[in-house]
């Protein structure tokens, strides 16, 4: 039953085209032409370490520069400057919308005082 049952979701994926466009798709495989190296679990486990590492610090760094949002004094900056931040991330990193709704009634506040 295991089996038809995985046979079957891969079949459904591939008539969605799940598997179409997949990173590497016809390239050769990297490390076919290598030597062997005992160790290159713990280089690779190394390599992804400070690659996550990486990551952390660049959305680390772009959270800094969103927090210069509360300074802004029109919405229309507010969502220009979470359009660059996510520009520069290369995703939707931050909802303009929650940024602009927290940014709102942080500007509420200030003005309440």
């Amino acid at each position: 039953m295991g089996f038809d049952f995985v046979e079957e979701q891969i079949r459904l994926a591939q008539e969605r085209g799940d598997f179409d466009n997949l990173p590497g798709a016809g390239q050769p495989i990297e490390s076919l032409n290598r030597q062997y190296d005992p160790d290159w679990w713990a280089r690779d486990f190394i390599k992804r370490l400070a690659d996550e590492d990486t990551g952390r610090s660049r959305s680390a760094e772009l959270e800094r520069k969103l927090a210069g949002v509360w300074g802004l004094t029109s919405e229309t900056s507010v969502r220009t400057t979470v359009a660059n931040l996510n520009a520069e991330s290369g995703s939707d990193m931050f909802d303009a919308d929650e940024v602009v709704t927290t940014w709102r009634r942080f500007r509420a506040s200030i003005r309440a005082r």
